[in-house]
């Protein structure tokens, strides 16, 4: 069996072929693909090494997959083993494992854990992106979870207006979801502000996401942090698509020079500030889905121009 690349930026062979075995619904003969690379790899390049850290965290993106979630936080906790590496590469691969470490921690509901993960994750992230760069809010959003999640409402809320600010900048498309997050947190803290100023700015599909991630924290179970992870599979006899082993890997790639992006912040001038309170809405779901409103708007805005 191949052994894995020593970077998370792309799946390693080992891990595409465990894709492949999960999407058959072989469940065992996947975990068994990535313990047996997991092994090799320790013995040739040695525990808490680059390469060892890359196949636990594919090991642990497996037994995600497959449910077995303190088994997977175990490998993702060794995948962080050490101090921070010095190259470069290794160092954003250890950012990305604190990432998925920390997100796991918060879907087994072990929020002081997580806090503590992800604030070191952040802290990682702040030197090695720097606070204005879209890698340092991946790193915020889920700390401002796991603080809402604790019941430190303000200081949640506090750390998702930065959140949505840097994405705002950035011209990210993850910044329609950070808006819907950021309005459960302004209700829960009494905040008579209206969360969905600007919305008019945005591109219909930032819209959509903002749409997706509101539907999806309304339901409000557990499983809405294990969405981007665990996707029903179209046809799959195992049940689930493992996405987690090809998002998770690929969260510190994205960048915002990409032309969408790069026009859509030339466009922004400033994030949606608080203004006056607006007339409350008719129900909990138009409030927190405003996909339709927005893309009115854009149409509205398109016929203008023809």
């Amino acid at each position: 069996m191949p052994s894995p690349r020593p970077s998370s930026t792309e799946p390693s062979a080992t891990a595409r072929e465990a894709i492949r075995l999960l999407q058959s619904g072989k469940t065992v003969e996947a975990e068994e693909t990535v313990l047996r690379a997991a092994e090799k790899t320790r013995a040739k390049f040695g525990a808490a090494s680059p390469e060892d850290a890359v196949a636990q965290s594919e090991l642990g993106s497996v037994l995600l997959n497959l449910g077995q979630i303190d088994r997977a936080i175990e490998a993702y906790r060794q995948a962080v083993t050490g101090p921070m590496p010095v190259d470069e590469l290794a160092r954003r691969d250890r950012l990305t494992f604190l990432l998925n470490l920390g997100q796991t921690l918060l879907m087994a509901k072990r929020l002081e854990e997580a806090e503590e993960t992800l604030h070191i994750g952040l802290e990682g992230r702040e030197a090695f992106y720097g606070r204005e760069h879209a890698g340092y809010a991946y790193g915020l959003e889920p700390l401002a979870e796991a603080t809402y999640r604790l019941g430190k409402t303000t200081a949640a809320l506090e750390m998702m207006e930065e959140v949505v600010r840097n994405f705002w900048k950035n011209g990210h498309r993850r910044v329609g979801g950070a808006i819907a997050i950021r309005a459960e947190m302004l209700k829960a803290a009494g905040k008579p502000a209206p969360p969905f100023i600007g919305l008019e700015k945005l591109p219909n599909e930032y819209i959509e996401e903002l749409g997706k991630k509101a539907i999806a924290r309304i339901a409000r179970t557990e499983d809405d942090l294990s969405a981007p992870l665990r996707q029903p599979a179209a046809g799959a006899a195992g049940g689930f698509r493992p996405v987690g082993l090809e998002r998770l890997h690929r969260c510190d790639r994205h960048r915002t020079h990409g032309s969408e992006s790069t026009r859509h912040a030339r466009r922004t001038r400033s994030a949606p500030a608080s203004g006056r309170a607006a007339r409350p809405p008719r129900s909990r779901r138009r409030a927190l889905c405003p996909a339709v409103p927005g893309q009115r708007a854009n149409r509205a805005r398109r016929r203008r121009r023809s």
